[in-house]
């Protein structure tokens, strides 16, 4: 998984790059397998942030949905593994 603004770093954490002089305004959501939210942050102020994996609690299969002002610009799946 990899796209131009999330990525997984060598830990497995989501790395997320969002332009730094951009005058919309980012938020990301966070769904399971089953289409539930599970979290969102609201507004991304800086251009970048680290989403570690104990943040999503179980391994398994996840969505994500990353917006600039309302729209969706990027909508991907993921997986965190056991360890």
């Amino acid at each position: 998984m990899s796209s131009g603004y999330v990525r997984r770093n060598a830990n497995g954490d989501l790395v997320i790059t969002v332009p730094q002089n951009s005058a919309g305004k980012y938020k990301i959501r966070f769904f399971d397998d089953h289409g539930g939210l599970l979290f969102e942050i609201r507004q991304i102020r800086d251009p970048l942030l680290i989403v570690e994996k104990y943040n999503f609690e179980h391994a398994g299969q996840f969505v994500y949905e990353l917006y600039r002002d309302a729209v969706v610009i990027e909508r991907m799946s993921f997986s965190i593994r056991k360890e």
